[in-house]
């Protein structure tokens, strides 16, 4: 086996390694390139680095080389899952799918033999109804799988929270939320504790910022918009203007 350097291979114009050539040959999908239209170069081109990524054995690169390059493949991963959901809400809104002769999204990614977990695949469904799930996913906030249980988290909450108002129960509904989730599980913990005051070093010591996942679910919801003025009452026309 042979060592090759990991930037080496991220490099398009590096030459490649000394194998044959199967070893560079991008691997096969079951149904997506059955079309007369191939994908883009920019794709080709990653199919191409994972191959010679494969190549490689991790086992034979210096240890400090080879922690680099797991670390940077699970920064990749994370980028690339964010960059799939785009195209899977893409295909999903335009809709793609018909193209393959699939009635649905769902189906479609059934029949490329693709590992993608279901509630991914809702999630790209959804994104454009999310806009601080989505924000926080393309940023790296957020990963896929933990943006999808709050994408399924909101759309529980939608018949309470999608209002022109913001309000639950005529309250602010991310007011409300804190209140019941942050204050609500402070409360539990100083129960548990024996009955402590809210005031306790122990039960303040807890709180802190809305965790991210709080503060992207209430980022999704509608702005409150201010109430409509009262018409004027009787009382208000007597009062003396002069």
């Amino acid at each position: 086996m042979f060592a090759v350097d990991v930037e080496d291979l991220l490099d398009p114009t590096a030459p490649a390694p000394p194998r044959s050539e199967d070893a560079f040959a991008p691997p096969s999908s079951p149904s997506s390139e059955s079309g007369s239209v191939p994908p883009s170069e920019q794709v080709l081109l990653l199919r191409r680095t994972i191959a010679l990524l494969g190549a490689v054995e991790a086992v034979e690169l210096p240890a400090v080389q080879a922690l680099a390059a797991a670390t940077a493949l699970l920064v990749a991963r994370r980028e690339l899952d964010a960059l799939l959901l785009r195209r899977l809400a893409d295909v999903d809104q335009r809709p793609l799918h018909r193209l393959a002769d699939s009635p649905t999204t769902s189906s479609w990614v059934r029949a490329q033999g693709s590992p993608v977990d279901p509630a991914t695949v809702t999630l790209a469904k959804r994104l454009s109804r999310h806009p601080g799930v989505q924000d926080a996913v393309q940023s790296g906030q957020l990963p896929v799988p933990a943006a999808a249980r709050v994408s399924a988290t909101l759309a529980k909450l939608r018949p309470l929270v999608d209002r022109p108002d913001g309000l639950i129960d005529g309250q602010p509904g991310d007011a409300v939320v804190t209140a019941v989730i942050v204050d609500g599980v402070l409360a539990l913990i100083g129960q548990a504790l024996g009955g402590l005051p809210e005031d306790d070093p122990r039960i303040t010591g807890l709180a802190g910022p809305p965790p991210t996942h709080l503060r992207v679910a209430t980022a999704s919801w509608p702005a409150a918009t201010p109430a409509a003025p009262s018409p004027p009452t009787n009382a208000d026309a007597s009062v003396d203007c002069r």
